[in-house]
């Protein structure tokens, strides 16, 4: 397997720098766990990544993929080559410059970090070359890395969720589309489980 990193524009990757300045100088950012830990003058931004948008209502669907829609960059903020945090910058494509969104420390940074390894250790066999995204499907609170099949024969996308994710659902786990697709159908369900039982008895009057 060969993994392709999307780089963004010039412009996008200075505007992430500039964001990452601040995170140093600690620039009115909360933080805490790894990134509150870390070093300051040892991070460093790698990995970036196009992040896409699915509605939960295309779940299930066979062209699913056809319907996500670019809502940022994503990079991840080393210390010393342990995986920190994640910033991500807002954009509607790769054409737009970006502005600042969130940082996030914590377990999905490391999850994804670990993810992304197994990816490069497990699948070296694979004649295939593949770019990295990720997939945000906002309404069931799940994340997903997002290996893009960049030959497109067969389409072999494949997908691993990154914590947090659901009870029950396994994170860095790297699944074809339609396995990942019934994993994500089990989190809807799960999730609307939870909001039949929360919701109050409405009682006719």
């Amino acid at each position: 397997m060969t993994l392709h990193v999307v780089q963004p524009m010039a412009s996008t990757l200075r505007t992430a720098s500039l964001y990452l300045g601040r995170l140093k100088s600690g620039g009115g950012f909360l933080t805490r766990g790894e990134l509150a830990d870390a070093n300051s003058g040892t991070l460093a931004l790698a990995a970036p990544h196009p992040v896409f948008n699915l509605a939960a209502d295309e779940v299930g669907n066979s062209d699913a993929l056809a319907h996500t829609r670019m809502t940022g960059w994503r990079f991840i903020v080393l210390s010393q080559g342990r995986a920190v945090a994640t910033m991500e910058l807002a954009a509607t494509s790769r054409r737009d410059v970006g502005h600042f969104s969130r940082v996030t420390d914590g377990r999905m940074a490391a999850s994804s970090a670990r993810a992304i390894g197994r990816a490069e250790r497990s699948m070296q066999a694979r004649r295939r070359r593949y770019a990295l995204g990720m997939v945000r499907i906002t309404a069931l609170g799940v994340t997903a890395l997002w290996l893009r099949d960049l030959d497109k024969v067969g389409r072999h996308d494949l997908f691993s969720l990154v914590e947090p994710v659901p009870a029950g659902i396994t994170a860095e786990r790297w699944l074809p589309l339609t396995q990942w697709m019934r994993a994500l159908k089990r989190a809807s369900d799960q999730r609307l489980s939870l909001s039949l039982r929360l919701r109050p008895d409405v009682r006719k009057t």
